[in-house]
């Protein structure tokens, strides 16, 4: 905490020394920047609200005002996820001795309500991978980027950052680097046929000696142009629905619970590490898989 004799640290310096803290904790890139977000955020209603800057003289009451904002204009789980972001940094400063308490230590994070997120149904991504037919480059690369979204649940930056040294098609699996680290995810052999046929076709790309494995007519493919991709394909298909990359993850999810997946070993392929991501992600279809199960212990 500040004394007499010395000037508290500015929310900017302290933030900076968290964030070197993250990176040496091996948080991801990803994780760090969306904790980045939220210190723009925080800071920016700070300043527009004239309080002080020094982490040492932050108040309950702030806080509260800017979550109360937050659950105006964003969604719920924004609010907490910011409001997480928050109680992690204050946690820090304390233990760092640089604040004597956390105003947020009585706080409680807000309700955030399970809403399922929408999945998509076997005729819908088979109408999807039908607008990828053909036998030119990208007719095989969509199709075997589509199934192995589809089969494995892998995020969309671990399906583009793949290269071909991660994919065995031998032993049926690919090596992904994620938000959680390194994990094998495995491949159906609907999948390895599809990547195969891809690599074929590969082999006359003039980046054919990258090590990349999805390549577009520009070079490699980017985050950004795998979301294209899938959105051109869906119109293409006469989709009605918002189709985007992490919605066939949701679906993925649903697939392996109804499979008969153990909590964990779901958990272990889509690199969760934490159960609540789990909770959200299956409650989609939820019912249904009960009835199933039902229906196949009883009928």
């Amino acid at each position: 905490a500040a004394t007499a004799q010395t000037e508290a640290p500015t929310f900017e310096a302290l933030w900076q020394s968290y964030r070197r803290n993250l990176v040496a904790r091996r948080r991801s890139p990803a994780t760090i920047a969306g904790k980045d977000y939220t210190a723009r955020l925080w800071s920016t209603y700070r300043a527009a609200q004239g309080w002080l800057d020094a982490p040492a003289d932050w108040q309950r009451a702030e806080v509260e005002q800017f979550i109360a904002h937050l659950l105006a204009t964003r969604k719920p789980a924004t609010a907490a996820n910011n409001y997480r972001i928050l109680h992690s940094f204050l946690t820090w400063c304390v233990d760092e001795e640089e604040i004597d308490q956390s105003p947020m230590r009585r706080m409680r994070a807000p309700n955030v309500p399970l809403v399922p997120p929408a999945v998509v149904d076997a005729d819908t991504l088979a109408r999807l991978l039908d607008a990828c037919r053909g036998r030119g480059f990208e007719a095989r690369r969509d199709t075997a980027i589509l199934m192995l979204l589809a089969s494995t649940g892998v995020r969309r930056g671990e399906a583009v950052g793949l290269r071909v040294c991660d994919v065995d098609l031998v032993q049926g699996v690919a090596t992904v680097n994620g938000k959680t680290g390194q994990r094998t995810v495995p491949l159906t052999a609907a999948a390895c046929v599809a990547i195969d046929r891809y690599c074929r076709v590969r082999t006359s790309h003039r980046r054919a000696a990258s090590p990349a494995l999805w390549l577009s007519h520009r070079g490699v493919l980017t985050g950004n142009g795998c979301l294209q991709m899938v959105q051109r394909r869906a119109r293409l298909a006469g989709i009605e629905q918002h189709i985007w990359p992490h919605l066939l993850r949701h679906s993925a999810c649903h697939n392996l619970l109804a499979a008969g997946l153990s909590d964990s070993n779901v958990m272990a392929l889509l690199g969760w590490n934490n159960p609540s991501q789990l909770q959200r992600y299956g409650a989609s279809m939820k019912s249904d898989r009960a009835v199933a199960a039902f229906k196949a212990l009883f009928q």
